[in-house]
């Protein structure tokens, strides 16, 4: 099992991109979290964590384009 501070940068990048695969494949993120769990031995709190990380960042505010 990994812990959130121990996971590198690369490999969370590869679970992001994993995902994003897995939703253009049409699964639901319930099912691409568990799929991932699967695939990198990782808990679902782990892989729910990566990706909520990600959604986070994705969303924050970048501010106005002037």
């Amino acid at each position: 099992m990994l812990l959130g501070n121990k996971i590198s940068d690369g490999l969370k990048i590869n679970i992001i991109l994993d995902h994003e695969e897995h939703l253009n494949q049409g699964l639901s993120k319930a099912e691409s979290i568990r799929r991932i769990c699967r695939e990198w031995l990782l808990t679902n709190d782990e892989a729910a964590a990566i990706i909520a990380q990600d959604e986070a960042e994705y969303n924050e505010d970048k501010g106005e384009i002037a």
